[in-house]
């Protein structure tokens, strides 16, 4: 059975993380604040944010506002907001394999609803994904296994349908157990489709340099080797013989 559908997260592969530990310590540096407290107080509620049950603005009174501050709720957000980068290259090899192969395109990630929301509308990720199963949407996170199961319920899609880029190797690693769903592997694929994953993992683009522990897994085992292994294999040797090079060696201008 082919790929039809690409699983991607969104922080680390698309866009650089939203609100990680390097952008709280700016923060702390650039408010004065406390970096240990603000940290502390962060870890304990950050995951009821991403899942839905806490507004930023009740996320920031207990890590930030829970007393006077120099400076104001819109003053923080705004810092927040901008800490948020594109990777172009990234995107551009996501709009050409959607283009070229017919994909649906998942993103399936963990974020808080405004911050995702206005990544979502800042970077134009509409314009290329057809679905956001996002954490603060769907009420659960990575690494529970139920996030994945929803991701294929809304794709309408077989596990051995989709190929799922993640910058966590542990994500991807529980995606493939949790979503198989028979421990007989089907048949093995057809030319055409080894041909197509190899191009696919390999030769559509030669550079995409901020992916460092990436992992790209098929998520169904398939022949002799599963399909994670291959996928992840090639998609390794790709980045690794990418980031020898100066410059890419294809660049894909096809529009989204």
């Amino acid at each position: 059975m082919p790929v039809t559908t690409l699983f991607l997260d969104l922080g680390g592969v698309l866009l650089t993380n939203g609100w990680d530990r390097n952008s709280r310590e700016l923060a702390a540096e650039t408010f004065n604040l406390d970096r240990k407290e603000m940290d502390e107080r962060h870890h304990l509620t950050f995951d009821t944010y991403e899942v839905g049950k806490l507004t930023l603005e009740q996320y920031l009174t207990r890590v930030v506002f829970y007393e006077n501050r120099s400076f104001t709720r819109e003053e923080f957000r705004d810092f927040m907001f901008a800490q948020s980068r594109s990777f172009p290259e990234m995107i551009e090899l996501i709009c050409a394999l959607k283009a070229k192969y017919s994909l649906k395109v998942a993103v399936v990630n963990n974020e808080g609803r405004e911050l995702n929301e206005r990544r979502i509308h800042n970077f134009k990720l509409k314009t290329f994904v057809d679905f956001f199963i996002s954490s603060c949407f769907v009420h659960v996170r990575k690494p529970d296994e139920d996030i994945y199961r929803i991701a294929l319920d809304i794709a309408h899609v077989a596990p051995e349908q989709v190929a799922y880029l993640d910058d966590r190797l542990m994500f991807v690693q529980i995606a493939k157990a949790s979503t198989t769903l028979t421990t007989t592997p089907p048949a093995p694929s057809s030319p055409t489709s080894v041909s197509k994953s190899s191009e696919i993992s390999l030769k559509m683009y030669p550079r995409v340099p901020h992916l460092r522990r990436a992992a790209f897994a098929r998520l169904r085992w398939d022949g002799q080797m599963g399909w994670a292994e291959q996928m992840e294999v090639s998609f390794r040797a790709w980045k690794c013989h990418s980031e020898q090079r100066e410059e890419p060696q294809h660049r894909s201008n096809l529009p989204c």
